[in-house]
Formats: C-alpha cells, sequence, structure tokens
C-alpha cells in the first residue's frame, strides 16, 4: 500500500454514532466517580440543611403541636439577648484575635523566607505543630496551664473579664502556623526577579517585605481572614470544654454556636436552635462578605 493511500486511510473521519457511544460511555463513567460523593452530599448536607429549613419555621408547642409560623422564630433570634449577648463576645473576640493571629502568622512567614537557614523545615513544623494538635486536646492541655491548682501561674485564669482573652489564646496558638504555612506558601510563588530588581534600588529586608512581599501576597492574606473570620464566629469547643471547669464564665449561650447546641440537646427547642443556626450562617456570609469587599482592590480580586 502506498503512502498516499496510508495517509488517505488515518485521515478518515470516525463515524458520529461511534463518537456518540464514546461520549456517552465517557459520561457514564464520570456520573460513576461522582455518584458516591453526590450520595453523601444529598444524605448528609442537602437533605439535613431541607430539613432544618423546615423546622426553624414551625414552631412546637404543647397544646397544639408542630404549627407553622413562618420567619417569627428569626424575629425572636433578633431579639433574643442571649443569643446578641454571645454575638457580642464573638465579635469582641474576633476583633482582637484575627488581627493578633494574622500579624504573627505573616510575621514569622516573612522571617521564614529572610533567613532560608539550615534547618527550615523544623522551623516549619515546630510552628505548625500546633494546629496538628487535635482541638479537644488543645483545649483539655490549656484548661490544665489555666488551673488555679495545677497550672504554673497558680491563679485563676478563667473568670468574667478574662475568660474571653484565654479563650482568645488558645486560638491564636493554634491558628498561627496554620496561616503561616499559607502565607508563606504564597511568598514562595513570588518570582524572585523582583526582589533582586528591588535590591538593585536599594531596598532592605524591611522595605522589601512592606512595599514588595506584602502587597504581593495580598490574596492569600485575605484567605487566612475569611479562615480566621469562620474559626470565631463557629466557636463552639473551647467554651464548651472549659465550661466543665468555670460553669459560671462559660454559660450555655456564650457563644452563638454554644447557644444553638444548648437550645436543642438541652432544653429540646428544635425550632428555635434551627433559627438560630440559619442566623449564624448569615452573619458569618454577611462578616465575609464585608471582608471581601473592604480587600476587593488591595487583593486584586474582580
Amino acid at each position: 500500500m502506498s503512502t498516499d493511500a496510508l495517509l488517505h486511510r488515518r485521515s478518515r473521519p470516525v463515524p458520529t454514532h461511534r463518537r456518540s457511544r464514546s461520549t456517552a460511555a465517557q459520561h457514564r463513567a464520570g456520573w460513576l466517580f461522582v455518584a458516591p460523593f453526590a450520595l453523601l452530599l444529598l444524605v448528609l448536607i442537602v437533605i439535613p440543611l431541607l430539613w432544618a429549613v423546615r423546622m426553624s419555621l414551625f414552631t412546637d408547642t404543647l397544646a397544639r403541636g408542630e404549627q407553622f409560623t413562618g420567619l417569627t422564630n428569626f424575629a425572636m433570634v433578633l431579639r433574643d439577648p442571649e443569643f446578641l449577648g454571645s454575638v457580642g463576645r464573638i465579635l469582641l473576640l474576633g476583633a482582637v484575635q484575627v488581627p493578633v493571629t494574622l500579624g504573627l502568622a505573616m510575621f514569622a512567614a516573612l522571617l521564614l523566607d529572610h533567613f532560608t537557614g539550615k534547618y527550615p523545615k523544623l522551623y516549619r513544623l515546630a510552628l505548625f505543630l500546633p494546629y496538628a494538635v487535635p482541638g479537644v486536646v488543645a483545649v483539655l492541655m490549656w484548661g490544665y496551664l489555666y488551673s488555679p491548682t495545677f497550672g504554673p501561674l497558680q491563679t485563676n485564669v478563667l473568670t468574667p473579664s478574662t475568660g474571653l482573652a484565654a479563650i482568645g489564646n488558645v486560638l491564636v496558638w493554634s491558628a498561627t502556623g496554620f496561616m503561616m504555612i499559607i502565607i508563606h506558601s504564597a511568598l514562595q510563588g513570588v518570582p524572585q526577579e523582583i526582589y533582586q530588581a528591588a535590591r538593585v534600588d536599594g531596598a532592605g529586608p524591611v522595605r522589601l517585605a512592606i512595599w514588595i512581599k506584602i502587597p504581593m501576597i495580598a490574596p492569600s492574606l485575605v484567605l487566612t481572614g475569611l479562615l480566621a473570620v469562620f474559626g470565631a464566629m463557629q466557636l463552639f469547643t473551647e467554651p464548651d470544654i472549659l465550661s466543665a471547669q468555670a460553669p459560671d464564665v462559660f454559660v450555655p449561650a456564650y457563644t452563638p454556636n454554644t447557644y444553638a447546641h444548648n437550645l436543642a440537646f438541652s432544653y429540646a427547642q428544635f425550632n428555635y436552635a434551627a433559627a438560630v443556626s440559619f442566623t449564624i450562617g448569615f452573619l458569618v456570609f454577611i462578616a465575609s462578605f464585608i471582608l471581601l469587599r473592604l480587600t476587593r482592590k488591595r487583593s486584586g480580586l474582580s
């Protein structure tokens, strides 16, 4: 067979019915791979969320049973002094803890990026290690340190005036290493040519960090800021465990999440607890939206 005949045979188009069967087989294979995740998403997230939405729109009474009340539960949540007090504590905690955590993480990342010593991996591991400690174990450990009997300070740290700061200390200790890894990874992606050009123009380490490195990693700073806001708004483990040590300080409505949990599982107010939970989710969305709007130009997001 000649070369022209071979080229003509190879260039013949594949029949349409073969292409359609191949495409259909690829679609079926794709759905087979996606099906386990889609099933778990439906069973564990979508259906419970829809059921919780239904619960939040009803009120269960002893006399009439479950009655549809619309947005009445949400209106009660917005007027609930215990819920508003818990939100106020979270806002106060976030206003201090989030900037402190981001500042320490950014400072540690800049140091690691500047001082490429003999054991950089060891330093990163040492800073990241607190995040690897399970949250319950970390709270129990800090609860032991806060104890006036066993702790090194020999004084009661868990008081109404210092309890929030004690929780903030645990959050900063556990989250700084994780955020430092994110920021340091972003610094590793900055082209070295930019640093070299800045050094040629006479920029020292401090000016290099302030005017070059920090603006270049602004999207990562926004990401870590969002993670810090999510963590503050969803605070549950720390006050729930420390309430056994200081029940007068960490009351059932100390944070929005502990308030919703105790409403449902301690007082059996499931409908109202569902409304509180969705209100928390809405507040987290609002806080994230505001943060993204404030940092849109700085981070280069459109």
